[in-house]
């Protein structure tokens, strides 16, 4: 293209906030990256070999995302195997590097744009009640589209999964190795024994965080830690964020595992790949794979291991589509069955989120897009990599307890974003969610252009668990997702508690009364006829306005060997099968209380491990 396609974002970034909004710089990102990712198919094609005959690798790993990109890197490492890669996306847009464009992934040619069956009890305020679900599908997958947070979760949310599992090897102390393994770690706590350096992921500081002091100050106030490093030993605090970026750049796993390892001879990738099938013969090993690629089905065959590592909606549906799952299931789409494993879909989790604000500020300490997006920030990020295009607009975090949890085990996360209402902002919002049109206008209009802060509040243990279905037989048509949000009472119980602590946070706090923080005094339009500032009007806010944070995990478990749910044993090698194991958020038991890209990353590397340690005792 005539122009550097980073350049023209540095111009296009002034667009949103003065003139056209969200909904105007999507479109335009959205045709800039199509364009993009026609270029680059067919740079693709030309510079990959494209065999129309079968091909045949030690190793297939089918899904370049968070957890398979290491996968990829490690499998291939030592030189002594053959590694392929089948990817459906390409390679990350020039728009996935920018921190500050984070918004306007979740809607691009790089997401599968997966959305969910409308929901019973929330997303009342969500176009037709169903909730958008992005996943990457990119090389570096959702560690492309995420807000680049960095968190592992609680020592006590793996010492669950080795009890659940009866496996001491997933307990906390034995999978720290394998996080201090994958980081390169320059964040807030350094020389601590929890992290690592000279890893493959750069894990920093965040660079732009107007407001944090005041955030933690009033964490301390209210007698919450303030200290301790929430990635070592998690307890109820308040805390800045560390962040995968480097450089002022996004750090995905395409940037820090898959870049590295291009130029091996020993591995070949090839993108634009979408796996259809996952091939067994008569003994139930699994022999290889069929996939589309330039519309051409095509099969590569593993002389070792397939690993799957799709994702928690992509893994579940292709063990479905291999006839690998609930038998009465897969004989309705007319698939045959291979292995009866009732567990495949099953046990689908997420963290559920409402977004609590506008807090007003009678200081400018946030980021208000009019005043702030000038020439001068774009100059700062050119040349120094900082400023507000360098930040994913979450400043803080905090880890809180409601009555059911314990302060070593808080069961709620706060994302701390000091996000002034721009002029367009429930414009913004409605594209962002899936929102329907003008639920926000008049709950936000009035505050315009006004410094404010806004928290994103999350159950970060659920009791609610949904499922994912096939929709038919078709590998190409999206499946039946239901995550099933709040049809546990708890859920709502513990959302409502948790939201009346983040006003408090903002209205009785000496930090934020010394800026006359007050939560905006316009009630959402469809909860007004309940007492303002009443449970009965959180928990009425609470389901319409309804969002999630992009953590699906859990569809295909790790379990004890006698549990019928569990779909893999504790070396995530698929049960009944030979020859096929999983790698991603979709093994995990039970959610963790945090983001999930760390934990997904840590589940690559040490499934990595697994299998070098057993095809490795065999040379």
């Amino acid at each position: 293209m005539a122009m550097d396609l980073i350049e023209f974002a540095f111009h296009i970034l002034e667009i949103p906030f003065t003139v056209t909004g969200y909904s105007s710089l999507l479109a335009v990102l959205s045709t800039l990256t199509s364009i993009w990712t026609a270029t680059k198919l067919v740079e693709d094609a030309a510079l990959s070999p494209n065999p129309y005959g079968d091909l045949e690798y030690d190793f297939i790993v089918v899904g370049g995302g968070s957890a398979g990109s290491v996968v990829t890197n490690r499998l291939s490492e030592n030189g002594k195997y053959s590694v392929l890669l089948l990817e459906a996306g390409g390679k990350p847009s020039p728009y996935n590097t920018l921190p500050g464009l984070a918004p306007f992934n979740l809607h691009m040619p790089t997401d599968w744009k997966y959305r969910t069956v409308p929901q019973q009890h929330s997303c009342y305020d969500v176009e037709e009640r169903r909730m958008h679900w992005p996943r990457g599908k990119v090389l570096g997958g959702s560690s492309q589209l995420n807000f680049m947070i960095y968190i592992r979760g609680n020592p006590h949310d793996f010492n669950n999964w080795a009890n659940l599992s009866g496996d001491p090897g997933w307990a906390y102390e034995n999978v720290l190795p394998f996080f201090k393994k994958a980081e390169d770690y320059h964040g807030n706590w350094p020389n601590s024994e929890f992290h690592g350096t000279g890893g493959p992921l750069h894990v920093s500081k965040q660079s732009y965080q107007p407001g944090v002091d005041y955030w933690l100050a009033a964490g301390k106030e209210l007698g919450y830690d303030a200290v301790s490093d929430p990635n070592g030993h998690q307890v109820a605090g308040f805390h800045p964020v560390d962040v995968t970026i480097w450089n002022g750049k996004r750090a995905g796993t395409y940037e820090c595992y898959i870049k590295p390892a291009l130029r091996r001879q020993n591995l070949q990738i090839y993108k634009y790949a979408h796996v259809t099938k996952i091939e067994l013969d008569d003994n139930n090993r699994a022999t290889g794979v069929t996939y589309v690629r330039d519309g051409v089905f095509m099969k590569a065959t593993a002389r070792k291991e397939i690993i799957v590592s799709a994702g928690a909606v992509g893994t579940p549906q292709l063990l479905l589509l291999s006839g690998i799952g609930p038998e009465a299931h897969l004989r309705q789409h007319g698939i045959t069955p291979k292995v009866d494993s009732p567990g495949v879909g099953q046990n689908l989790q997420d963290h559920v989120l409402t977004l609590v604000g506008p807090f007003l500020l009678n200081a400018p300490i946030s980021f208000v897009a009019e005043r702030d997006v000038t020439v001068a920030a774009l100059l700062q990020y050119a040349f120094n990599r900082t400023g507000p295009v360098s930040s994913n607009a979450v400043a803080g975090i905090a880890f809180v307890n409601t009555s059911k949890a314990t302060a070593d085990w808080p069961n709620i996360q706060l994302h701390y974003t000091p996000i002034g209402v721009r002029h367009g902002a429930s414009e913004d919002l409605t594209v962002m969610f899936g929102l329907k049109p003008n639920v926000l206008m008049d709950y936000l209009a009035p505050y315009s252009k006004h410094d404010a802060n806004f928290v994103l509040l999350d159950l970060g243990h659920p009791e609610s668990t949904g499922y994912l279905e096939l929709r038919s037989n078709d590998p190409f048509a999206h499946p039946t997702i239901d995550p099933k949000y709040f049809e546990s009472p708890g859920d709502m119980e513990a959302m409502v508690e948790a939201m009346k602590l983040v006003i408090k946070i903002f209205e009785e706090t000496k930090a934020y009364q010394s800026i006359g923080a007050k939560l905006a005094a316009k009630k959402l339009r469809r909860c007004a006829k309940h007492p303002d500032r009443s449970d009965a009007y959180y928990e009425c806010y609470i389901r319409h306005l309804t969002m999630t944070i992009y953590h699906p995990c859990c569809t295909a478990k790790f379990g004890r060997d006698d549990d019928p749910m569990a779909v893999l044993d504790t070396k995530l090698r698929v049960k009944g099968v030979k020859g096929l194991r999983v790698a991603d958020a979709s093994v995990m038991p039970r959610i963790t209380n945090g983001n999930l890209n760390a934990p997904t990353i840590m589940i690559g590397e040490k499934v990595s491990k697994f299998i070098l340690d057993e095809w490795d005792g065999q040379s």
